[in-house]
């Protein structure tokens, strides 16, 4: 397995400074609609990491019967 990892690590080392490089790709531009949903994607991902103790309430919310569970609220 060794020789096998060495043998695709050094063909990544020869694409990177022994092989002739290749035209540079210029720059590109997204649509308004691209970047907006790039956004709301981060803002989900982030909002997801930031309120997961919400979730974790949702969660023991639902395993309580609801008795239980409308006590705790009042």
């Amino acid at each position: 397995n060794t020789i096998i990892s060495l043998y695709y690590y050094l063909l990544v080392v020869k694409a990177m400074w022994i092989s002739p490089e290749e035209p540079v790709v210029g720059e590109f531009r997204s649509s308004c609609y691209e970047r907006l949903g790039m956004w709301l994607c981060i803002a989900g991902i982030v909002g997801l990491g930031i309120v997961s103790w919400f979730y974790t309430y949702i969660y023991d919310a639902s395993m309580l019967d609801a008795t239980t569970f409308f006590a705790n609220l009042i």
